[in-house]
Protein backbone atom coordinates (compact mmCIF):
# COMPACT_ATOMS: atom_id res chain seq x y z
CA UNK A 1 0.00 0.00 0.00
CA UNK A 2 1.42 3.59 -0.86
CA UNK A 3 -1.08 6.23 -1.58
CA UNK A 4 0.31 9.88 -1.33
CA UNK A 5 -2.99 10.78 -0.62
CA UNK A 6 -3.50 9.33 2.85
CA UNK A 7 -4.86 12.19 5.48
CA UNK A 8 -4.31 11.95 9.21
CA UNK A 9 -7.55 10.31 9.85
CA UNK A 10 -7.00 7.50 7.10
CA UNK A 11 -3.59 6.66 8.92
CA UNK A 12 -5.05 6.82 12.42
CA UNK A 13 -7.94 4.47 10.97
CA UNK A 14 -4.81 2.30 9.38
CA UNK A 15 -3.23 1.77 13.07
CA UNK A 16 -6.26 1.36 14.67
CA UNK A 17 -7.36 -1.93 11.79
CA UNK A 18 -3.70 -3.23 12.94
CA UNK A 19 -3.81 -3.17 15.88
CA UNK A 20 -7.76 -4.87 15.98
CA UNK A 21 -6.09 -7.22 13.49
CA UNK A 22 -4.16 -8.42 14.99
CA UNK A 23 -4.75 -8.12 18.57
CA UNK A 24 -2.22 -6.53 19.82
CA UNK A 25 -3.31 -4.21 22.90
CA UNK A 26 -2.18 -0.56 22.87
CA UNK A 27 -1.38 2.41 25.66
CA UNK A 28 -1.59 6.33 24.41
CA UNK A 29 1.63 7.57 25.49
CA UNK A 30 1.99 11.50 26.19
CA UNK A 31 4.47 13.61 23.65
CA UNK A 32 5.46 11.99 20.24
CA UNK A 33 9.25 11.21 22.12
CA UNK A 34 10.36 7.99 20.00
CA UNK A 35 12.17 7.09 23.19
CA UNK A 36 8.51 6.71 24.81
CA UNK A 37 7.38 4.77 22.62
CA UNK A 38 7.50 0.83 22.93
CA UNK A 39 6.54 -2.62 21.92
CA UNK A 40 6.21 -5.54 24.09
CA UNK A 41 5.91 -8.98 22.86
CA UNK A 42 4.02 -11.48 25.34
CA UNK A 43 2.56 -14.94 24.78
CA UNK A 44 0.50 -15.02 28.16
CA UNK A 45 -0.83 -11.64 28.98
CA UNK A 46 -0.63 -10.55 24.81
CA UNK A 47 1.18 -8.32 22.94
CA UNK A 48 1.01 -4.55 23.60
CA UNK A 49 2.13 -1.53 22.58
CA UNK A 50 2.72 1.98 24.01
CA UNK A 51 2.43 4.53 20.99
CA UNK A 52 2.04 7.93 21.02
CA UNK A 53 -1.79 9.35 19.16
CA UNK A 54 -1.11 9.22 14.91
CA UNK A 55 -1.57 13.01 14.27
CA UNK A 56 0.60 12.98 10.99
CA UNK A 57 2.89 11.05 8.99
CA UNK A 58 5.97 11.09 11.79
CA UNK A 59 3.71 9.49 14.76
CA UNK A 60 1.95 7.17 12.08
CA UNK A 61 5.32 5.97 10.82
CA UNK A 62 6.36 5.47 14.95
CA UNK A 63 3.26 3.15 15.46
CA UNK A 64 4.23 1.17 12.53
CA UNK A 65 7.59 0.74 13.47
CA UNK A 66 6.02 -0.25 17.20
CA UNK A 67 3.96 -2.87 15.69
CA UNK A 68 6.74 -3.91 12.88
CA UNK A 69 8.25 -5.09 16.33
CA UNK A 70 5.14 -7.52 17.26
CA UNK A 71 4.29 -8.85 13.55
CA UNK A 72 8.28 -7.59 11.76
CA UNK A 73 10.78 -10.74 10.92
CA UNK A 74 13.50 -11.32 13.49
CA UNK A 75 12.23 -9.86 16.19
CA UNK A 76 13.53 -12.90 18.47
CA UNK A 77 17.46 -12.17 17.43
CA UNK A 78 19.74 -11.27 19.93
CA UNK A 79 20.81 -8.14 17.86
CA UNK A 80 18.93 -5.25 18.76
CA UNK A 81 19.86 -3.84 14.93
CA UNK A 82 18.42 -6.15 13.28
CA UNK A 83 15.46 -6.02 15.33
CA UNK A 84 15.22 -2.04 14.95
CA UNK A 85 16.40 -2.85 10.85
CA UNK A 86 13.20 -5.15 10.47
CA UNK A 87 10.67 -3.30 12.58
CA UNK A 88 11.23 -0.21 9.47
CA UNK A 89 10.79 -2.10 6.86
CA UNK A 90 8.05 -3.95 8.53
CA UNK A 91 6.91 -0.32 8.38
CA UNK A 92 7.20 0.94 5.44
CA UNK A 93 6.07 -2.49 3.45
CA UNK A 94 2.89 -1.64 5.45
CA UNK A 95 2.23 1.78 5.16
CA UNK A 96 -0.51 3.09 3.05
CA UNK A 97 1.73 5.75 2.55
CA UNK A 98 6.01 6.31 3.38
CA UNK A 99 7.02 10.08 2.33
CA UNK A 100 10.64 11.12 2.06
CA UNK A 101 9.88 12.87 5.97
CA UNK A 102 9.31 9.56 7.13
CA UNK A 103 12.08 8.03 5.84
CA UNK A 104 14.50 10.39 6.87
CA UNK A 105 12.44 9.41 10.68
CA UNK A 106 13.12 6.40 10.31
CA UNK A 107 16.96 6.88 9.49
CA UNK A 108 17.92 9.61 12.13
CA UNK A 109 16.62 6.66 14.78
CA UNK A 110 18.26 4.20 13.29
CA UNK A 111 21.40 5.77 12.98
CA UNK A 112 20.91 6.98 17.01
CA UNK A 113 20.24 3.39 17.85
CA UNK A 114 23.75 2.69 15.99
CA UNK A 115 25.73 5.20 17.95
CA UNK A 116 24.36 4.39 21.47
CA UNK A 117 24.98 0.41 20.37
CA UNK A 118 28.39 1.18 19.75
CA UNK A 119 28.88 3.59 22.82
CA UNK A 120 27.54 0.84 24.99
CA UNK A 121 29.68 -1.36 23.81
CA UNK A 122 32.83 0.48 24.51
CA UNK A 123 31.87 1.77 27.83
CA UNK A 124 30.88 -1.79 28.90
CA UNK A 125 34.39 -3.10 27.90
CA UNK A 126 35.99 0.25 29.85
CA UNK A 127 33.46 -0.59 32.77
CA UNK A 128 34.89 -4.47 32.63
CA UNK A 129 38.62 -3.15 32.47
CA UNK A 130 38.09 -1.01 35.48
CA UNK A 131 36.14 -4.08 37.44
CA UNK A 132 38.83 -6.35 37.21
CA UNK A 133 41.12 -4.01 38.01
CA UNK A 134 39.23 -2.95 41.32
CA UNK A 135 40.69 -4.31 44.66
CA UNK A 136 36.81 -5.56 45.49
CA UNK A 137 37.47 -7.99 43.19
CA UNK A 138 38.60 -11.09 44.66
CA UNK A 139 40.79 -13.51 43.19
CA UNK A 140 39.16 -16.57 44.93
CA UNK A 141 35.18 -17.20 44.73
CA UNK A 142 33.79 -15.58 48.32
CA UNK A 143 30.72 -13.03 48.56
CA UNK A 144 33.18 -10.28 47.42
CA UNK A 145 32.75 -11.81 43.80
CA UNK A 146 28.95 -11.38 43.90
CA UNK A 147 29.07 -7.56 45.39
CA UNK A 148 31.52 -7.06 42.19
CA UNK A 149 29.17 -8.21 40.22
CA UNK A 150 25.86 -6.14 41.77
CA UNK A 151 28.76 -3.00 41.39
CA UNK A 152 29.19 -3.68 37.77
CA UNK A 153 25.54 -4.26 37.27
CA UNK A 154 24.71 -1.15 39.19
CA UNK A 155 26.92 0.96 37.76
CA UNK A 156 26.37 -0.55 34.09
CA UNK A 157 23.04 0.66 34.30
CA UNK A 158 24.08 4.26 35.16
CA UNK A 159 26.10 4.49 31.96
CA UNK A 160 23.53 3.26 29.76
CA UNK A 161 20.87 5.37 31.04
CA UNK A 162 23.21 8.34 30.41
CA UNK A 163 24.02 6.93 27.27
CA UNK A 164 20.51 7.12 26.41
CA UNK A 165 19.53 10.47 27.84
CA UNK A 166 22.61 12.28 25.58
CA UNK A 167 21.71 10.60 22.49
CA UNK A 168 17.92 12.03 22.54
Amino acid sequence: MNSSEATADAMRAHIERLLAQHEIRHYWIKGTAAADAYALRDSVFGDRIGIPRVRGELTYALALHEIGHILGAHQNSPDVMTREREAWRWARDNAIKWTPKMEHYAARLLLSYERWEQEARTREAELRAQLAASPAVGSSPCPDDDLADQRYNEERMREIASLWEEGE
